[in-house]
């Protein structure tokens, strides 16, 4: 699983919620059509855990640009369902969800934690081991 991969699970469960609204998971051109949505990918981090275990975090930053305040905050409200995203077949649990509205553009803050398994580098395997032992008793 892929931080690309989490982010276009994000833009999924977006267009599931809003079916007839742009969203936008690059930059943004000049000239786009309001109201849209914007992800963004603020931080991601990664950090080992036992073994060959790595835990990924990865915060977004969904921005909608409403005409109002008082539809940004209804666009929040119906945000907050994505509590859950599908990426590969697997449920990531969304955790610290907030928002705020800062000069008429919504800024939606969730973040997704996953976790990998660390390949293991294959060196050459042993042939064959011819062993002896003596016993005493």
């Amino acid at each position: 699983m892929t931080i690309n991969q989490v982010r276009d699970g994000v833009i999924a469960s977006i267009r599931a919620i809003f079916p007839d609204k742009k969203i936008y998971g690059e930059a943004m051109k000049q000239g786009v059509t309001v109201p849209c949505f914007f992800v963004k990918i603020l931080l991601a981090e990664q950090t080992n855990e036992v073994g060959r275990r790595l835990k990924r975090t990865v915060l977004f930053d969904v921005h909608y640009f409403a005409d109002t305040n008082e539809e940004a905050h209804e666009v929040a409200e119906q945000l907050y369902q994505m509590g859950f995203v599908t990426v590969q077949g697997s449920l990531l649990r969304g955790k610290k969800m907030r928002h705020e509205i800062v000069d008429g553009v919504l800024h939606f803050f969730v973040e997704y934690e996953f976790h990998l398994l660390r390949e293991v580098a294959s060196g050459p395997t042993m042939q064959t081991l011819e062993q002896e032992a003596n016993l005493i008793g």
